[in-house]
């Protein structure tokens, strides 16, 4: 499957921090450092899961992204509970919510998809 989202830019007249040997001729005209550059840290972590990510499917894809959610709303939790009572406390009480609820949306996604719009556990 290919995920328009889930792609590096490659073009080497791109703009920006992936940059390529053509962009950088075009801006050595105007003065600006053209040197390739090394990627940050969280540019080989976001480049190296955009790669797992590209070779899963739908299904699992949404599986991967539940599981990272799940993860998230544990945060969130762990933060709500932490904190005074208040309106920090309900704003990170409605981020769980909403975090909570896109999880089970992508669950919907999976049981629409695969399983013909029927519930997979019932």
């Amino acid at each position: 499957m290919n995920y328009p989202d889930a792609q590096i830019n490659m073009n080497a007249n791109a703009v920006g921090p992936d940059i390529g040997h053509a962009g950088a001729e075009q801006l050595a005209g105007k003065g600006l450092d053209t040197a390739y550059r090394e990627m940050t840290p969280n540019e080989r972590e976001r480049n190296a899961l955009l790669e797992r990510l590209k070779a899963l499917n739908e299904d699992e894809l949404c599986n991967s992204l539940r599981r990272q959610l799940e993860g998230i709303e544990h945060s969130i939790r762990s933060l709500s509970r932490n904190l005074p009572p208040g309106e920090r406390r309900d704003q990170a009480v409605l981020a769980f919510r909403h975090v909570e609820d896109a999880r089970m949306r992508l669950g919907k996604v999976i049981q629409h998809g695969s399983g013909g719009g029927k519930s997979i556990y019932g």
